[in-house]
């Protein structure tokens, strides 16, 4: 409608892991954004990002077409009805990765007992950002030898290094981030979320960053 203002936020794939050494994992990817700037209560759409998957185990890191974000492979903390993904601090392993953000809340922080808190606790990554907080991707955690990635822009939480457990990714809802078993530490895919009438909801399978197309439309249309 002429006179609106509509943000727009194009999610960002997440960091590849910078030292490809002690399993080191890569950041979750970030989730895409259009909403009427005046109206922070719900988006026009979101569609999440992915998260990256471990070596063995990533059935749940991609995105979905449903509102709420994968649980990680190792416990259920998938964000739901908006939110951020929740804690992964009960697991009883370590090198914590952060989870996804979503659009009302920020991903929790590796290994951070509070939710929607993005920083990371002891040997956790952090979390990422809601995109009115800022959307930025999640600090991967280093142990001193610059490993593991940095989340994705549109809230892809942060991996890190030794055998780190995968993050989750950004969207409406954010995917949850796993801790350092490399059997199940798979990162959960972010949900997504279309406000639209006459709307058609597709998952499509994409390796890249995220793509936003505004279209002109005429009365005739």
């Amino acid at each position: 409608t002429a006179g609106t203002t509509i943000a727009v936020l194009v999610g960002q794939m997440g960091e590849n892991s910078r030292v490809s050494q002690d399993n080191a994992a890569p950041g979750g990817g970030g989730g895409s954004f259009v909403w009427i700037k005046s109206n922070t209560t719900t988006p026009l759409i979101a569609a999440g990002g992915g998260a990256a998957g471990s070596r063995t185990n990533f059935a749940k890191r991609h995105a979905t077409i449903s509102a709420d974000g994968e649980d990680s492979e190792c416990i259920a903390n998938g964000g739901n009805n908006g939110n951020g993904g929740t804690s992964n601090s009960s697991s009883s392993n370590s090198y914590w990765a952060g989870s996804g953000a979503g659009w009302l809340t920020d991903g929790t922080g590796g290994n951070n007992s509070t939710d929607y808190t993005y920083n990371g606790s002891n040997q956790g990554g952090d979390g990422g950002r809601k995109p009115l907080n800022g959307g930025t991707g999640g600090t991967r955690y280093s142990d001193g030898s610059d490993e593991g990635g940095d989340g994705g822009f549109g809230g892809g939480g942060g991996g890190g290094s030794d055998n780190m457990g995968v993050p989750g990714g950004g969207g409406y809802s954010g995917g949850g981030g796993c801790t350092s078993s490399v059997s199940n530490g798979g990162g959960g895919g972010g949900g997504s979320y279309n406000s639209g009438t006459n709307k058609e909801d597709t998952a499509e399978s994409n390796s890249s960053h995220g793509t936003v197309v505004i279209k002109t439309i005429s009365a005739s249309d």
